[in-house]
This record gives structure tokens, C-alpha cells and sequence, in this order.
């Protein structure tokens, strides 16, 4: 069908990066195609981007970079996603960021203006935010009957002695009960004005004039008449003074779950001790391998390593330091106890049967792998030490459920409630 600019697409795909001389270049084509024919073979498409893909914003999803609209990507990508039916996968695509496999997922219809107009009417707010916001202002300040008493500030200017705002201002006695700008019942003198001033990056290290005052008193006054407004609004506003009346009764129940549950849970090693036992069956490790790797993106390179293994002419430490593999060249290429089935490279290692044992080259997300078996641990209960945290966490939610449940029941022993369950099911009929 013909495309539509109102459909957007949804895909998974994985990407290999263009290397720098011709030969990568080529060998990473080659693996790009490899994974394609599985893909096209049937195995899962998210598994093969989580073990391949070179884009570590959405490796970890599957691939999955979500609904995108016409344009937004690079033309060939662009070309290649809209061309596709659901469920479909692309042929190997060259952009100047890499190769790229794209499965799409689902096709979606932008939303019609109808569908979108609760959206569009939040972006026309956002975009005309400062013209609305400066018109309430200006309301409250008639409302509230705001002046300013511009007159003053030619006495702040003089009795400044042109010092730089953020200093002492040098005659405060002589002006600091002049009023600057007053609303309702409430008169700002320069005193406090001013220590607001000094303490402000906007006005500090600047001279004193008249419109820097001028824009001073904009500022401060704005944020004091809309405060001004809500501090009233409880005995103006009924649907405000519920929310507030909600508000602090939350707060009421937080002081009081607080001082009657949490401040009373006692966590000390032998109560964690007896908890765990109790309770260890919650807390396993899986099957678990740790191995080293040596990873470089030339192929030649790879298989020289591993005839310097199967040699005995190098040590596989020594080479691993070597490994270009982001963020693993300071660690050595050593990957810690890890579960089996967490990815690629750690079922390949669980694969090898003695410990030193060490994998043939093999393509793994762009390059190529050799790994070693440094360790296995088989499932088992975690030791007392290896759970503490999760036992601790567990243990402070069951105690605090507990003394909850202690509390409750004091609470209905001494107000002896009564809950009429037949009187229940009127409060949520329907009214007519």
C-alpha cells in the first residue's frame, strides 16, 4: 500500500559499526549477514540483538527503538522500515553509522487532530506559559492593591556609595525601613529587600540603578503575591481546602506510622540470623560461571592470539589485557560470577569443561572472542553474608507488617469499631 505521512513504525533491528579500514569493513558485512540468515531462520530477534548489536542505548531491550515517524531517521533505514510488512525482516542496510537489520514489530496511525487535541492544547499552553502567567500576576496585583514606591529608589542609589550589590550595603541605617513595595496588609522595607539581592547570582557584583531595582522588585514580589494568593486559598477554594485537608492528614498518618511502626523496628545480627534461617529458601544462586575474555574487532589478530594460546607461547592473562571491548580493558577482560543464561558469552563458557579450558575464535557483536573458564558454581543457597541485604530488607518489611498489625488491633481493642458490611454495598451503587 501506498505510505501515508499520518503511520509511524515500531522495530526491533541491531546495528554493527562500519570499521575503520576496508578489510573490518568487510568482515563485519559478513557477520552482519551471518546473523540475518539466522534471524530469517527463525531464532528470536531480541535474543540476537542483546548478544550482537553494537547499540548500547537498546542492546538490552531487544533492540527495540520504539514508534518513530516518516523522516526521522537516515534515508536508507527510513526507506528500508517503511517497506516493511509486520513481522518482516530487511536485508542487511548500509548507512554511514553502520549495518543495520530491521524486524518491523507493529505500523500505527499518528493520532487525529480530535484524538490529539487534549495534547495539542497542553503544548499551546506551554508555548503562551509566560503570557498567561504574567496576565494572573498582573491580576493579583490589583486584587492586592500593589504599589511600588519608586521614589526610594533614587535613596538607594545615592546612599550606595556605588558599592557592588553582595556587599554591605554602607548607610543601611539611613534607608533600610524605607518601604519598597507593599500588597494587602504586607510592606517590604529595603532591609530584608536587599539581603535577598546580595544573596542572588542575577543582581551580585553589579551597581545599583533603577532598572536593575525595577527588575529586583518584579522578581521578588511575583513570587511573594502568588504565595500570598495560595496561603488563602483554603477559605476561598472548597476543592482546595479538601486537597490541603488531605494533604495534612497524610502527613498525620506518615508522623504516626513512623512513630509507632518504623522507629520501632530493631534490626541487630542475631534477629537477622534467626530470620534467615527461617527463611534461606528464598535466597539462591543460580548456576554461575566467571571467565575471562579476550575481544578485538580483526579477525586475523583473534587467530593469532589463540595459536599463541594453543602454543603455550603467551599467557592468557597477559592478553586479555589487551581486550578492546568497552568498559573491560581495566578489568582484564575478567567477568565476575555470573547466572548461565545472562548472555552469550557466559552459556559459551558454562559450555567448557575444565577449569583454564579456553573456547576457538568465534564472532560475537562485531568482533571476535576467545574465552577462558576461570570458574563454576553450581545453584545453590546464598551463605548468611552473601544475603544480608536482601534479608535485612525483607526482615524490615515483615517487622514492620508485624508491628502494624500489633498496633491495628490496639487501635480497634480500644475504639472497639463497628463496620455495618450490609450498609457497604450502598455507598458504591449507582446513584439514578
Amino acid at each position: 500500500t501506498e505510505f501515508k505521512d499520518s503511520e509511524k513504525r515500531k522495530i526491533d533491528y541491531l546495528v554493527f559499526s562500519n570499521k575503520a579500514t576496508r578489510a573490518d569493513s568487510d568482515s563485519v558485512r559478513v557477520l552482519a549477514a551471518q546473523i540475518l540468515q539466522r534471524a530469517k531462520n527463525g531464532e528470536d530477534f531480541a535474543t540476537l540483538a542483546q548478544d550482537y548489536s553494537e547499540d548500547e542505548s537498546n542492546r538490552d531491550k531487544g533492540g527495540d527503538l520504539g514508534f518513530f515517524e516518516r523522516r526521522m531517521m537516515v534515508q536508507p533505514f527510513d526507506e528500508a522500515a517503511f517497506k516493511l510488512q509486520p513481522g518482516q525482516i530487511s536485508d542487511v542496510v548500509e548507512t554511514q553509522f553502520g549495518y543495520h537489520i530491521i524486524k518491523l514489530l507493529e505500523r500505527g496511525e499518528l493520532p487525529s487532530f480530535e484524538q490529539d487535541k487534549e495534547n495539542l492544547k497542553n503544548i499551546l499552553k506551554r508555548l503562551r506559559y509566560q503570557d498567561i502567567y504574567n496576565d494572573y500576576v498582573n491580576n493579583l496585583k490589583k486584587e492586592f492593591n500593589f504599589t511600588v514606591n519608586e521614589s526610594v529608589f533614587d535613596k538607594i542609589i545615592e546612599y550606595s556609595d556605588s558599592v557592588l550589590i553582595g556587599t554591605d550595603y554602607p548607610n543601611l541605617d539611613k534607608v533600610g525601613n524605607e518601604v519598597v513595595y507593599s500588597y494587602a496588609n504586607v510592606k517590604q522595607t529595603f532591609a530584608p529587600f536587599y539581603d535577598r539581592m546580595k544573596r542572588d547570582t542575577e543582581f551580585t557584583g553589579k551597581k545599583f540603578d533603577k532598572n536593575l531595582l525595577s527588575k529586583a522588585v518584579t522578581k521578588y514580589s511575583n513570587d511573594e503575591l502568588i504565595e500570598f494568593k495560595a496561603l488563602g486559598l483554603d477559605t476561598i477554594d472548597t476543592q482546595f481546602a479538601e486537597l490541603m485537608e488531605d494533604y495534612k492528614n497524610g502527613i498525620f498518618i506518615f508522623k504516626l506510622q513512623e512513630e509507632e511502626v518504623w522507629n520501632k523496628v530493631q534490626i541487630d545480627s542475631v534477629k537477622l540470623l534467626e530470620f534467615y534461617e527461617k527463611t534461606k529458601e528464598n535466597y539462591k544462586w543460580p548456576d554461575r560461571v566467571a571467565f575471562t575474555e579476550i575481544w578485538v574487532r580483526n579477525d586475523s589478530l583473534a587467530k593469532h592470539y589463540y595459536a599463541l594460546l594453543k602454543e603455550g607461547k603467551a599467557d592468557f592473562d597477559s592478553l586479555a589485557k589487551n581486550t578492546e571491548r568497552f568498559g573491560m580493558k581495566e578489568k582484564g577482560g575478567k567477568y565476575e560470577l555470573t547466572p548461565i543464561n545472562n548472555s552469550e558469552l557466559s552459556r559459551k563458557a558454562a559450555d567448557l569443561k575444565n577449569i583454564g579450558d579456553f573456547t576457538e575464535v568465534f564472532p560475537q557483536a562485531g568482533g571476535y572472542c576467545i574465552l577462558r573458564l576461570d570458574a563454576k558454581d553450581s545453584a545453590r543457597l546464598k551463605t548468611f553474608e552473601e544475603a544480608r541485604a536482601e534479608v535485612t530488607g525483607a526482615f524490615q518489611e515483615a517487622e514492620s507488617k508485624r508491628l502494624e498489625n500489633e498496633y491495628i488491633s490496639s487501635l480497634k481493642r480500644k475504639y472497639n469499631p463497628v463496620i455495618f458490611y450490609d450498609e457497604l454495598p450502598k455507598a458504591f451503587k449507582a446513584q439514578s
